[in-house]
């Protein structure tokens, strides 16, 4: 007969298992994202792991020459989850096309980076495209064309960096990964409780 008293430990390694695998943090941008249009003071966010962690520095590089030359903004010394990496002062540069990097260093002198590019600072001259109140008249003639022809409603999609892990998919993952094993467990069960039957 199976043992019913097997059950929560078994369930408590496949949870402690499956969190391990799932929300250990990785490395990635998740702003801002790539084509974006910023100004200002810009936020960059994102995670830095833990294993192996050493140190960590976030560049950033003019796109527009035909040689990357990257540029500190931010040198870190201790591991960021899901929050700012550091803040990027594009009032100090010339408007244009830049790309940014995260770079972390690891036990043993390996480093890892991930790249977000084609980032539009825009401070002192508008993005193509944008008129004087920053209103983006391509987007505006095409919604005008759309509306002569048929009422269609338009929907601009956000870009998301690749190499990012969005919240929603974990918690997707988890979820499903739970019910997946909890039927499993109680199928073995059932199982048991039927031969258990059958043998009386």
């Amino acid at each position: 007969m199976f043992n019913q008293a097997l059950l929560q430990p078994i369930m408590s390694f496949f949870l402690v298992m499956l969190l391990g695998m799932t929300i250990t943090p990785g490395l990635y941008i998740t702003a801002p994202t790539t084509g974006e249009v910023v100004e200002g003071i810009v936020e960059i966010r994102g995670s830095v792991p833990e294993e192996g962690f050493l140190s960590a520095e976030v560049l950033y590089a003019y796109a527009q020459t035909g040689k990357e030359t990257w540029f500190l903004i931010k040198r870190l010394d201790k591991v960021v989850q899901d929050d700012v990496l550091a803040a990027w002062d594009t009032t100090t540069i010339t408007d244009g096309v830049y790309h940014i990097k995260l770079v972390v260093t690891k036990v043993g002198d390996r480093r890892n980076e991930v790249v977000v590019e084609n980032i539009q600072v825009s401070n002192y001259s508008r993005a193509p495209g944008q008129n004087e109140m920053g209103v983006n008249t391509q987007t505006e003639k095409r919604s005008a064309a759309v509306e002569i022809r048929a009422p269609v409603s338009t929907v601009i999609e956000k870009k998301v960096n690749p190499a990012s892990i969005q919240r929603q998919e974990i918690q997707r993952t988890i979820i499903i990964a739970i019910l997946a094993v909890c039927v499993a467990l109680s199928s073995i069960a059932i199982y048991s409780a039927i031969q258990s039957r059958r043998r009386r």
